[in-house]
């Protein structure tokens, strides 16, 4: 067998920097079972997200938090297409400085990645909390056009992001404190739902629950229009001016 062979699903490794950090115990996994399954879980909201050092691993927490649900796609150009390998690096441009963007931002608490799509929590407990939220919206929503503008001039395929935002009670579930390499939380409930919905509806542009559009300033209330029927949610294009700047010039 030779060195770091494939072998059906699995990746033999037969060198000193072996992949797994630790070995499982199956003992100590019945413990942390029984630890999870006997935990409390909430019957209502806890407030705002805890602390990392303060929380629980085999705890349930149902904290109030902003969720910005991210779809981005790529956009092939019908007459002249690329092969799909380009894509890679444009995606890659995109999701690692969108999460540059949430990083940045002592709100954001976790980033979530999926193969095409991306999902923010934010700790907003005051107003201006989810006006910067909704900033970081408008950062990655213009990130796209950025690393469009750049990706058209080396040929390759260029990318979009569509927009969900709501605000609302999630479920948050620790998995992992002890592991940096993997994530470390599952997050469940209506507000995530409805945030990914919301970003399903958009189409390049931002869409945000009423009442996030309750709590955003009156001038960035202003950026945004009301469905024309039930007026269940509020979408807008919205850029940041900065970024935007630099697209059109």
């Amino acid at each position: 067998m030779e060195e770091n062979e494939i072998v059906g699903d699995l990746r033999v490794i037969n060198n000193d920097n072996n992949l797994m950090a630790t070995t499982y115990n199956f003992t100590e996994s019945l413990s942390r079972i029984d630890a999870f399954l006997s935990s409390r879980v909430p019957e209502k909201a806890e407030g705002a997200i805890p602390a990392l050092m303060a929380i629980n691993p085999s705890a349930v927490y149902m904290p109030q938090a902003t969720v910005i649900h991210v779809n981005y796609e790529i956009v092939q150009d019908m007459w002249q297409p690329v092969d799909e390998k380009y894509s890679l690096p444009v995606i890659q441009s995109f999701v690692s400085e969108a999460m540059n963007i949430g990083g940045a931002c002592d709100c954001c608490k976790d980033i979530v990645i999926a193969e095409n799509n991306l999902r923010f929590v934010y700790d907003t407990p005051m107003k201006k909390d989810l006006n910067e939220a909704l900033d970081d919206a408008a950062r990655i929503k213009t990130l796209a056009m950025v690393v469009s503008k750049k990706a058209k001039q080396k040929k390759c395929p260029t990318i979009k992001a569509s927009v969900g935002m709501d605000y609302g009670v999630v479920s948050m579930l620790p998995v992992n404190l002890l592991d940096n390499r993997f994530a470390r939380f599952i997050w469940k409930g209506e507000t995530v739902k409805n945030a990914e919905e919301l970003a399903n509806k958009a189409d390049d542009e931002i869409v945000i629950s009423p009442i996030v559009w309750k709590n955003l300033t009156e001038n960035n209330r202003k950026l945004f229009e009301a469905e024309p029927i039930f007026s269940t949610c509020y979408r807008g294009k919205i850029v940041n001016i900065a970024m935007n700047n630099w697209v059109i010039k």
